[in-house]
């Protein structure tokens, strides 16, 4: 598609409404893509030869993927809400040429290397351009999940993950079990949170207990490519 082509109008599931599709993003958060993307981070921090992680850095890691989500799903609601552009100069950076990209991705014949990060790449210019803002592109400066010093902000800053585990992911949380996009317009701030949360308990505390459980431990790893 051209550049500056808006990408394909997103389906409404659930009757449309922010329970429904809140509840599908959590069930897809909580079963697979969360732990999916945190594998990425330890796998691509074994790949530069970091030491074995310890409980410390695996908090750092799940903090880091909380954001990471944040992000994600802010910008996922933003642009089907139009508080973001989908057409016009912003098309070029959005989640919604993303989507459009990582589902060509997905293909079969189209294998994903650990050793390949463009999408996290194209992932954190787009960060980039909602924390600077550009008047040119339409978006002012936004602060909050995308300022500098947000909590998990460094830890994206300084690490990582490969388009092995990012695309799957992001395919996840953005098209349905029949390969239709996902329409995130129900979702408001609250509901986004909504779906950040494992076994009803909101907020980073639960994760990072969570990380701790060794079994999830031992699951993140295994995820992880050899």
């Amino acid at each position: 598609m051209s550049p500056a082509a808006a990408p394909p109008a997103p389906v409404r599931i659930g009757g449309d409404t922010a329970t429904a599709v809140e509840r599908e993003l959590r069930q897809a958060v909580s079963a697979d893509v969360f732990e999916r993307l945190a594998a990425g981070f330890v796998d691509a921090r074994r790949r530069r030869g970091l030491p074995a992680e310890s409980d410390a850095s695996l908090a750092e890691a799940f903090g880091g993927t909380l954001l990471l989500l944040t992000r994600v799903l802010f910008l996922l609601s933003a642009e089907s809400r139009g508080l973001l552009p989908r057409d016009g100069p912003y098309a070029r950076h959005g989640i919604g040429r993303l989507r459009e990209r990582v589902a060509e991705m997905r293909v079969p014949g189209h294998p994903l290397s650990p050793h390949s990060s463009e999408v996290w790449r194209e992932l954190l210019a787009l960060f980039d351009l909602l924390a600077r803002g550009s008047a040119s592109v339409g978006v002012p400066a936004y602060g909050g999940p995308f300022a500098a010093d947000a909590p998990g902000a460094r830890f994206l800053a300084e690490n990582a993950v490969s388009d092995f585990f990012l695309v799957p992911a992001l395919d996840k949380l953005s098209r349905d079990a029949d390969g239709a996009y996902v329409d995130f317009a129900p979702l408001g701030p609250d509901d986004v949170a909504g779906t950040l949360r494992v076994g009803g308990v909101p907020g980073q505390l639960e994760l990072c207990r969570h990380c701790f459980s060794s079994s999830i431990r031992h699951r993140m790893v295994a995820m992880t490519v050899r």
